[in-house]
């Protein structure tokens, strides 16, 4: 049995073993997503799969017990979770996905039993059994950091978000930095690399988008300094917060909105464009459940530049009673995109869309009173 959406998400919640006679062995994808007010919870041993987006964004969030069933963390399960200060992960888990832990910036104690043969734990960070790949150190307080001698990988978001992060020391062990490796760290001033008795390396400004600048200096038998500019892009794939909204990267000129960040608002319009650092996308999309079981939604602007509207956006957000289409290019409008919004509601069209439009919405989960009007 899957969980797929947990209505009774408070502050502290044990998940039975036993849902309806059924077992539960999986935590479905966006299952607690963005529960702000959970604070502790407890997954029982017949648990073994806990999907990506698990617990994404629920910021209150600040101590998971897995009991020993689990074998596998999906991606970005526990992204934004940013006052986690506590995981255990059992002897059973053999794939934790990337990215599960990204912005967990409170994570100081990550614990891996012993007897697990896939990862090991240390002082609060995840290695690979063997310590040769440094997978996830979110919860650092302390202004350094010195990467051991031995690892040879920093895997990709490995210290996404940590924001009190000022230097770090990167021994020449490591061959490979993985892409968003240090995202966030807004407090980092000096990324230094040993690449041996010959000269070492470092970095500015490169931890978000834009311009940043490589510095390769001499030492020992050697004088002398080279420097070096050059770009950083933001990566399709990856999610960003700006303002109201939660962003999800498309491609290299596109980004979907894919949910909020102010749980406040009431009226939404999302916008034509975002900023990201540097770089300008347009916002072409609306993504899957971005806006569902949202409570308080009444009313929804849509931009022009918006092409799809995802399977279950705006599903169950039952004050909605007015959404405006301002785009002439939506193409397509997913499945119980709008089951469950106010049963009178009312969709606004521009009008040269209309004939187009009503075909376009029909059958989107709404009720048969929802009219569709220019």
């Amino acid at each position: 049995m899957t969980i797929t959406a947990y209505a009774d998400a408070d502050k502290d919640v044990v998940i039975p073993s036993d849902l309806d006679k059924k077992i539960v062995t999986n935590i479905g994808s966006r299952a607690f997503y963005m529960c702000r007010d959970l604070e502790c919870i407890e997954i029982p041993s017949s648990v073994v799969n806990i999907e990506g987006f698990a617990f994404m964004g629920c910021n209150g969030l600040k101590n998971v017990m897995i009991h020993g069933g689990v074998t596998h963390i999906g991606i970005q399960a526990f992204m934004g979770c940013g006052n986690l200060e506590h995981i255990n992960l059992p002897e059973g888990v053999v794939e934790i996905e990337g990215s599960a832990f990204d912005g967990c910036s409170s994570l100081t104690k990550l614990e891996v039993d012993n007897n697990n043969k896939n990862y090991a734990s240390d002082d609060g960070i995840l290695y690979n059994k063997d310590k040769t790949m440094l997978l996830c150190c979110m919860g650092r307080k302390t202004g350094n950091a010195i990467i051991p001698e031995g690892i040879t990988d920093i895997k990709e978001g490995a210290f996404w978000g940590c924001g009190s992060l000022e230097s770090i020391s990167i021994p020449k062990s490591v061959t490979s930095i993985g892409g968003d490796a240090f995202f966030g760290c807004t407090g980092l001033e000096n990324l230094e690399v040993d690449t041996g008795i010959d000269y070492t390396v470092s970095y500015r400004n490169n931890i978000n988008a834009g311009t940043a600048t490589v510095i390769v200096t001499g030492r020992g038998n050697y004088e002398g300094t080279a420097v070096k500019n050059f770009k950083i892009t933001v990566k399709k794939g990856t999610y960003h917060t700006l303002g109201s909204y939660k962003y999800q990267i498309t491609n290299a000129s596109e980004a979907s909105v894919v949910g909020m960040n102010n749980v406040k608002t009431t009226k939404l319009k999302t916008p034509k464009t975002v900023k990201i650092a540097t770089q300008t996308f347009r916002v072409t999309a609306i993504g899957k459940n971005a806006f569902k079981k949202n409570k308080k939604i009444t009313s929804v602007v849509i931009s022009d530049n918006v092409k799809t509207i995802g399977a279950s956006a705006f599903a169950g957000c039952t004050k909605l009673g007015t959404i405006t289409i301002k785009s002439t290019k939506l193409k397509k409008v997913g499945k119980n995109a709008l089951k469950g919004i106010k049963a009178n509601a009312m969709i606004k069209v521009p009008a040269k869309k209309l004939p187009t439009y009503k075909k376009l919405f029909k059958n989107k989960g709404q009720g048969k009173k929802v009219r569709i009007t220019k």
